[in-house]
C-alpha cells in the first residue's frame, strides 16, 4: 500500500463544528489515515453531522476546500439577520423556472447572508400569497424548507439554542431593528 505524504497542518481540528455542503451541520471527530481505493492512504476527517447519533463521513483532509467551512460566528449571525431586516428584498423572479435556477443556485452556494436574503424573502412572497388566498408552488416551498434546514441548523449550533428556537430568535431580532 502507497502511503501519500498528508498535510501536516489541518484547516480544521478535532470538535469544530463544521458546515459541510452534502450533509449540513457536523462535527469532526476525527483524523484518520485511510485506503478507500486500495492503493493510497489518505487523512480524512470524520463527520458526524449533528442531528445524528449514528451517521459518520469521511472526508479527504486535503480535498475538503468548497465542501466545509467554519460556522458563523455569534456577531455575524446577528449581522446577517439585521442587513437582511434592513435591506430590500431578493427580486421575485415571475417565471418559475428562472426563479428555481437562481435559488437552487444560492441553495448550492457557500453565502449565508444571500441564504438568508432569500430565505427572507421567500418567506415575504408567502404571506403575500396568503393575503390572496394562494400558496407557494411547490418549487419554492421545497426551497424554503431546505433554506430553512441549513441556516436554522447553523444558526441554532451556534446560538445553543434548539432548532425550533431560531425563528422566535429572528422575530424577537426583527422587533429590535423595526
Amino acid at each position: 500500500m502507497k502511503n501519500e505524504k498528508s498535510a501536516s497542518i489541518h484547516a480544521f481540528d478535532i470538535g469544530d463544528n463544521v458546515s459541510y455542503t452534502a450533509v449540513g451541520i457536523c462535527r469532526i471527530t476525527g483524523i484518520e489515515k485511510k485506503c478507500f481505493d486500495g492503493e493510497n492512504e489518505y487523512d480524512y476527517y470524520i463527520l458526524s453531522p449533528v442531528n445524528s447519533n449514528t451517521s459518520k463521513y469521511y472526508l479527504p483532509v486535503d480535498k475538503c476546500e468548497g465542501k466545509l467551512r467554519k460556522l458563523l460566528s455569534k456577531e455575524q449571525i446577528i449581522d446577517i439577520i439585521d442587513n437582511a431586516l434592513k435591506s430590500d428584498d431578493i427580486d421575485w423572479e415571475s417565471n418559475c423556472r428562472e426563479r428555481k435556477a437562481k435559488f437552487n443556485s444560492i441553495l448550492s452556494g457557500d453565502d449565508s447572508e444571500q441564504l438568508f436574503q432569500m430565505l427572507k424573502t421567500i418567506h415575504f412572497q408567502q404571506e403575500k400569497n396568503k393575503l390572496s388566498g394562494k400558496k407557494l408552488v411547490n418549487s419554492d416551498e421545497a426551497v424554503m424548507k431546505a433554506a430553512e434546514n441549513i441556516v436554522f441548523q447553523e444558526f441554532a449550533v451556534v446560538l445553543g439554542i434548539e432548532y425550533d428556537e431560531v425563528k422566535n430568535f429572528i422575530s424577537q431580532r426583527a422587533e429590535k431593528i423595526i
